[in-house]
């Protein structure tokens, strides 16, 4: 490999200086203009290394700054972040992440994370990672994770995949959300809808969710044959397209009273199944709500039995008054105590 101009002409100068060194009369060779033409070009040298160490030190500041950088994306993010190789093993993992699994991060790097996942749920994890992989696209599933105490460890996985410059796998990219707290909570609404569920099952009463104009959403009937006509044929329709006019006035007039005060309840009304008469009673509540018009749950308790009862007990009196007018007198004048028979005889 040749010597560059600047090695050069340093030798030439090395050479006319060990010359002018030697010449018996003590008088330096001329130089000439060669020796500012390289103090020159050096100086010129000296000033380009200068701007290149600047330069590689502005590089190297935007290096730390974007290094301070991923270090505040990755490492302090609200949420785990793993990446695993094509086998499913941590390369990497966040302090979140780590904080999630439970481990030191120099306990999770090189290990399998399925290791880390409840039993139950690592057939899911499989499949979700071998549908990412077939099909390039982030995904998302829910899965359990192993935890270090009695408490359920519920996570999200968002998962993406990073190929190569020949379209191969080269690493999964996790981004890991605790939400046990979620799923508790869907927990203990789940169980208290139950609950609700199985007291508004037990009330023997046809239940209705209706607005102020009768129109129905939604309903509970203890039975099919207790209704009046299908849930298709009355879901979404108002009374007034259902029920025959007198019944549909008085509950009309039931809810409009339930509009004003909050409540209602005593109104009766009677319905034709199959050519028998059945009575019923109205309870109603207001539905309290945050929409601009307010609903209403609607009870109606069926009172046949105890209306025909009545209705036979006012038949008999009526007979017997007929039969015997004079019971009627009777049973009067004995309500009225003589003084005689109020004084007790001793």
């Amino acid at each position: 490999m040749g010597k560059n101009n600047y090695g050069e002409k340093f030798e030439d100068l090395r050479k006319k200086a060990e010359e002018a060194l030697v010449n018996k009369n003590g008088l330096p060779i001329n130089l000439g203009l060669e020796i500012d033409e390289l103090i020159h070009e050096l100086e010129v040298h000296q000033i380009e290394l200068e701007i290149q160490n600047e330069n590689l030190i502005k590089t190297q500041i935007e290096l730390e700054t974007s290094r301070m950088d991923y270090y505040e994306l990755y490492d302090l993010a609200p949420v785990g972040y793993l990446t695993l190789d094509e086998n499913g093993i941590i390369n990497r993992v966040n302090l979140v992440g780590a904080k999630i699994l439970g481990k030191p991060r120099k306990n999770l790097i090189n290990n399998a994370f399925i290791r880390f996942i409840e039993p139950s749920y690592k057939k899911i994890f499989q499949e979700h990672c071998l549908e990412v992989k077939k099909t390039s696209l982030k995904k998302q599933c829910q899965i359990e994770l192993l935890s270090s105490n009695k408490n359920s460890l519920f996570v999200s996985l968002n998962t993406a995949v990073l190929l190569d410059q020949k379209g191969d796998l080269k690493e999964f990219r996790i981004i890991l959300t605790d939400i046990s707290e979620g799923k508790k909570a869907e927990k203990e609404i789940e169980e208290s809808n139950y609950q609700l569920q199985a007291t508004i099952d037990a009330i023997p009463d046809l239940m209705f969710e209706v607005d102020e104009n009768g129109r129905f959403y939604d309903y509970n009937a203890p039975s099919p044959s207790s209704l009046y006509v299908p849930p298709e044929q009355f879901i979404g329709k108002t009374v007034s397209e259902v029920l025959p006019p007198a019944a549909t006035f008085k509950i009309r007039e039931a809810l409009k009273e339930a509009a004003e005060t909050g409540k209602h309840r005593g109104m009766t009304y009677e319905l034709t199944f199959s050519g028998e008469t059945k009575y019923f009673e109205l309870s109603i509540a207001k539905k309290p709500m945050h929409e601009s018009k307010p609903h209403f749950i609607v009870l109606t308790h069926d009172i046949t039995e105890r209306k025909n009862a009545n209705q036979k007990i006012t038949a008999r009196k009526r007979i017997t008054l007929k039969g015997d007018p004079s019971q009627g007198e009777k049973q009067s004048a004995g309500d009225i105590q003589s003084p005689e028979s109020a004084v007790p005889i001793h």
